[in-house]
């Protein structure tokens, strides 16, 4: 991720379909979400309130922090050297109003009236935000669904995503910005049903996939994710088609089956446990690094070097000392709660 919104410091060519890690996100995260929660709420077990008090105490405490990250960062001033600077933000420069979209950034939701782009200044939620939207239809329809009206939804989603790639001019983009936004819920309905839909596949022993390596999975990902965009729109369609269609639900069944072997295993557990704060706080902490760590002169390569491994401990440390005490505490407080509500006459 940070690779990727500061591949100019290495010269790394812009257009590349770095963006479709989301896409793949939006599948594991429908594969996870019915593995973990599926049956519970299907069979009952689980009511809505419950799931989405769990979802919200998971997600918001880094959004929270990473709202507050970027609000410090506009409040203390511009960036220290521009060509090291996030893709500006159209920020207004009264801090005023900067506090004014505090609550929306806290939220996640889009700064309404407030910024031109709705996800600044911490881009990355914008993916959240449709993620939480599709936890939430989940748990209220799509759990208790019968295999065969899955079957049916996910196809008719397929149907609408391809229509919509096909007439996108940068489908990277759809989702994040005004024009976009209404689009991006389409753009997380099918990968996150086709994971659903996976998940219940592989658990009824009817998808059985081949035993992969890890390592090749991973590999077969990043090559789909740095394959250079295609300036012919029927070749771009395709590509994106392929990968979203084919590629990414091969790669999601294939590796329910996969186990990482013992000497990667502690880079996978690393990684799955950074991954989240580093996705969210990421551009925040970037923006700090703008200010405070300009390195003029420096070049790109050991920008790169110094800032890389400085965001990725920085979000190690959110997440160790910051969101699993939090989420400790949030988790305590709402099962003394649920005791208290079970135990009243």
């Amino acid at each position: 991720m940070v690779v990727l919104h500061r591949r100019f410091w290495l010269g790394l060519p812009r257009d590349f379909h770095g963006g479709l890690a989301v896409d793949f996100f939006f599948m594991l995260s429908g594969f996870v979400i019915a593995h973990a929660y599926g049956a519970k709420i299907a069979e009952g077990g689980m009511r809505f309130g419950e799931f989405a008090l769990l979802r919200i105490v998971r997600l918001y405490p880094l959004v929270f922090l990473g709202a507050a990250i970027a609000t410090g960062a506009l409040l203390f001033g511009p960036p220290a050297i521009e060509p090291f600077a996030n893709p500006a933000p159209d920020v207004p420069p009264d801090a005023l109003t900067v506090l004014m979209a505090l609550p929306f950034n806290l939220a996640g939701f889009p700064t309404w009236f407030f910024y031109n782009s709705p996800f600044d200044p911490n881009f990355p939620v914008w993916s959240l935000f449709f993620e939480i939207i599709a936890n939430f239809v989940f748990a209220l329809g799509v759990a208790a669904l019968p295999l065969r009206r899955l079957v049916y939804l996910t196809s008719v989603f397929a149907a609408l995503l391809l229509a919509l790639i096909v007439g996108s001019t940068d489908f990277g983009r759809v989702g994040t910005n005004w024009p976009t936004i209404a689009a991006g819920m389409l753009r997380v309905a099918f990968p996150f049903c086709a994971g659903v839909l996976i998940q219940r596949l592989h658990a009824v022993g009817r998808l059985r996939m081949p035993e992969l390596p890890f390592g090749i999975l991973a590999a077969a990902l990043l090559a789909v994710l740095v394959m250079p965009i295609s300036y012919n729109h029927v070749v771009e369609a395709v590509y994106l088609s392929g990968a979203i269609f084919i590629a990414f639900p091969l790669i999601v069944a294939a590796g329910a089956a996969a186990e990482p072997g013992s000497r990667i295993m502690g880079c996978v557990t690393f990684s799955g446990f950074v991954s989240y704060p580093l996705y969210v706080l990421h551009a925040p902490i970037l923006m700090w690094f703008d200010r405070l760590l300009p390195l003029p002169g420096l070049p790109g390569v050991l920008h790169m070097a110094i800032v890389l491994p400085l965001t990725t401990g920085l979000a190690w440390l959110a997440g160790r000392l910051y969101d699993l005490p939090v989420r400790k505490k949030l988790g305590e407080h709402l099962r003394r709660r649920a005791s208290q509500v079970a135990g009243t006459p």
